[in-house]
């Protein structure tokens, strides 16, 4: 593909290109990765320049028990469904031996809370920003749930920018867990993310219709539009049991301190109702005052909460970037002796482990408490779920990369053999240059983010103390990674109550 020249330059170039092209796009960087997918940057072929580019979602074929060829399938017909300026678009699609292949534009502006911290570059936040954003929110929210279509995994950072300008248009990405649903039929089924589950999620005795799934969907904006004016969840715990048991019991409550009109505190409580039923739909939310200006302060947000909010969304790219490293670069005798556990857990030989073998590796591997392995299965499948496969199991390379993650957050004689490799001058700190020479298909910018995220005392270089605290994943104020991270399924941490049990926890508004 491309255009052929006489030149040898070009000729080089044009072979380049034809060893990274598929079908007619040329593969760039890689944008993230999981066991049964990856995602990366593209082009078109015959472009003339790379102003257009495109994010090209690679998934297995045919994937373990064919559950890739259904998520593929499910995806794909819910973005052809989709046509609105604040939902990302679908390009195209395809499947050849390999892979299945989902083509989207690619959003280059930034995820939202990191938009929002940068006030250097996009001016000082305020009330009556966050107003036009949670707009924006429910407008693209809106256009799903017309077409009784639900998203079930809002967060921040599935809201993302088309690019780096100030006036930059708001996308909503990640229609990995979205589902068409019938208003009246009830679904059993359970995904999403600790911090912006609804109580109707969190509680084992709940009817979840396709109508409640709408305010479900409406609960989680209410989340996100708390957090981006005070900083922290407005229900928080270090493990995900504590989250949603707080979801459940706690009322909403806000800090005498900070500076928050009654407008924004009202649409708060009203998209914060426990009962789904009280909750406001997405009609509703768009006609709040605050949602449409009239109540929004002007008032700036305070410094230490955009501190927060750059915390919170701390989620240890650096940890990731490393362990998928280790995993594909492991010498023959230990990816010889982590297969050989594999195999042995995978009883039934299907090339992929359950909740119930992975905890007899976790009972092997004796590091962990035995009261403590069923929720830590639960974990290890959580964090390859999040990595993109959402099928409840794990495959060999998925299993690889946890064990790599698990090793750092436990071994520190481990870390500090890996920071040694990495910081190859050996001058005891990592600089940029480093993780670029380490990290080669990873775009400098997102390095140069990730070197800002773990350098927490600004000197430009992230020492020791620092890339350990990545590697075990230190988050101060109460926040946890768990809660952060996509679940497939909670039914060990849900409560075994129903929504009327916790209505007498509404505060009026």
């Amino acid at each position: 593909m491309g255009v052929c020249g006489s030149s040898s330059s070009k000729d080089t170039k044009q072979e380049i290109a034809n060893q990274n092209a598929v079908r007619n796009y040329i593969l760039k960087d890689i944008l993230g990765r999981g066991g049964s997918c990856t995602v990366k940057s593209a082009v078109k072929a015959d472009a003339q320049d790379e102003e257009v580019s495109f994010a090209v979602k690679m998934m297995k074929n045919p994937g373990p028990k064919g559950i890739n060829e259904r998520l593929y399938r499910a995806e794909v017909d819910i973005l052809q469904n989709l046509k609105h300026p604040n939902v990302i678009n679908l390009v195209e699609d395809w499947e050849d031996e390999k892979f299945f292949y989902i083509v989207t534009v690619l959003a280059k502006g930034g995820e939202l809370f990191d938009r929002i911290a940068n006030t250097k570059k996009y001016g000082r936040f305020s009330e009556k920003r966050a107003s036009v954003l949670v707009k924006t929110m429910l407008e693209a929210l809106k256009h799903l749930h017309d077409q009784h279509i639900v998203h079930r995994d809002l967060k921040p950072e599935n809201f993302v920018f088309d690019s780096h300008g100030k006036e930059a248009n708001m996308i909503l990405i990640d229609f990995g867990c979205a589902l068409k649903v019938d208003p009246e039929r009830e679904y059993k089924d359970l995904v999403g993310t600790p911090y912006y589950l609804a109580p109707e999620s969190a509680a084992k005795r709940s009817q979840r219709t396709g109508e409640i799934l709408k305010r479900s969907d409406v609960w989680a904006v209410g989340v996100i539009a708390y957090i981006m004016l005070t900083g922290t969840p407005p229900f928080k715990g270090r493990k995900t049991q504590d989250i949603l048991e707080e979801i459940l019991t706690k009322p909403v409550s806000f800090q005498p301190r900070r500076k928050l009109s009654h407008g924004f505190k009202d649409f708060v409580r009203k998209t914060l109702k426990k009962p789904p039923k009280k909750r406001y739909s997405t009609d509703q939310a768009l006609k709040h005052p605050w949602v449409t200006g009239e109540t929004a302060s002007d008032d700036v947000t305070e410094e230490d909460v955009l501190k927060c909010l750059k915390q919170y969304s701390y989620q240890s790219k650096l940890k990731k970037l490393v362990s998928r490293l280790l995993a594909e670069n492991m010498g023959d005798q230990p990816k010889k002796k982590i297969k050989e556990q594999f195999d042995k857990l995978d009883v039934n030989g299907d090339g992929s482990l359950d909740e119930t073998e992975l905890q007899k590796l976790l009972s092997n591997l004796g590091q962990t408490q035995e009261e403590d392995i069923p929720q830590e299965a639960k974990r290890m499948i959580k964090e390859a779920d999040a990595s993109g496969t959402q099928d409840g199991e794990i495959d060999f390379e998925e299993f690889a990369t946890i064990w790599q993650r698990k090793l750092l957050s436990v071994n520190d004689n481990y870390i500090k053999a890996v920071f040694q490799v990495i910081d190859h001058d050996k001058s005891g700190w990592i600089e940029i240059h480093e993780l670029t020479d380490v990290f080669e298909n990873v775009i400098a910018t997102e390095l140069a983010e990730v070197l800002k995220e773990v350098d927490t005392d600004g000197d430009g270089k992230i020492s020791f103390d620092e890339f350990k605290g990545a590697m075990k994943e230190s988050i101060d104020k109460g926040y946890s990674t768990e809660g952060m991270q996509k679940v497939s399924s909670l039914d060990d941490f849900q409560q075994d109550v129903e929504i009327q049990d916790i209505e007498e926890s509404e505060i009026s508004a």
